[in-house]
């Protein structure tokens, strides 16, 4: 499986996974613990840290932009 392949995947499951929402402030996704999965869904995968951290830099924010205009 490619980096950006594992990234959509792991992004999906973070964003799905109930202890990622704020239990104090309903339907708020804490995007640091989902931006945490997916750095640890990659690094499990074996990819580098240079990769992740460059397919992170270059595609979290349009990944949450995208999770929060499909809402």
């Amino acid at each position: 499986m490619n980096i950006q392949t594992a990234y959509n995947k792991s992004f999906s499951k973070a964003v799905n996974n109930d202890e990622n929402v704020d239990s104090g402030m309903e339907d708020y996704m804490n995007w640091d613990f989902v931006e945490a999965d997916v750095w640890m869904d990659l690094a499990k995968a074996k990819f580098n840290d240079a990769d992740i951290q460059d397919i992170v830099t270059a595609q979290f924010d349009d990944s949450i932009d995208a999770y929060v205009a499909a809402q």
